[in-house]
């Protein structure tokens, strides 16, 4: 979760998506789950959605008492047996690892985006264009928030970074793809060498990374 860049008390609604959704969800799946419990894919996004717009509500609620406009993103990977479902909010991403390419799975809600994916802007310029830190959905803008919703099947070996847009608008994702490249099998270092290698290029704002990797 990444607080709103410009906007008052960004990192407290950062923080509450964070707590908020980690409580929900361990008492909802993450406890079931280690009990033995089975869901079907769509409980689990029903699980998610639900954890989703009650964070959206804390925050909204939280930045109305503050008398600001405060908000975050939201990308989330929620790994069960051999599927991951994620979910998202916002410009921050979650991306697979597998068999030497990464490949973006979410999609940012941000106007840059939306030109590009209507074919007016090429990748290489969603990161230069004068509307690029125009975000189109967040947590705690409206009572409630659609998220989009992924679901992957993991194979032993697969990568799955997180991160928010401080790292990939100065990495860009062919950098972020040479750091797996040559630091493959271990997240730690992956993680340090990401930060490490957008703050050389410039690091214009908070980074945040997270690398998870599927076991046998």
């Amino acid at each position: 979760a990444d607080g709103m860049g410009g906007h008052g008390d960004g990192e407290v609604a950062s923080r509450l998506v964070v707590e908020t959704m980690s409580a929900a969800l361990l008492q909802s799946v993450v406890l079931p789950a280690v009990q033995g419990k089975r869901f079907a894919p769509e409980m689990v996004e029903a699980f998610l959605d639900s954890a989703v717009q009650l964070a959206n509500r804390l925050v909204r609620q939280e930045a109305t008492a503050r008398g600001n406009d405060m908000g975050s993103t939201l990308t989330l990977a929620l790994a069960i047996d051999d599927h991951a479902f994620v979910a998202n909010v916002g410009d921050s991403r979650t991306y697979l690892w597998r068999g030497g390419l990464l490949q973006q799975i979410t999609e940012d809600h941000s106007a840059v985006y939306q030109l590009y994916r209507a074919g007016a802007l090429s990748e290489e310029e969603i990161y230069s264009h004068p509307r690029r830190n125009e975000i189109t959905r967040n947590m705690g803008f409206r009572t409630t928030v659609q998220a989009d919703y992924f679901q992957l099947e993991l194979l032993p070996g697969d990568m799955l970074l997180l991160c928010c847009d401080g790292l990939w608008e100065m990495l860009h994702n062919d950098g972020i793809a040479d750091v797996f490249l040559v630091s493959y099998g271990d997240p730690q270092r992956i993680c340090d060498e990401l930060v490490k290698r957008a703050n050389q290029a410039g690091g214009d704002d908070n980074i945040s990374v997270m690398v998870v990797q599927v076991q046998a």
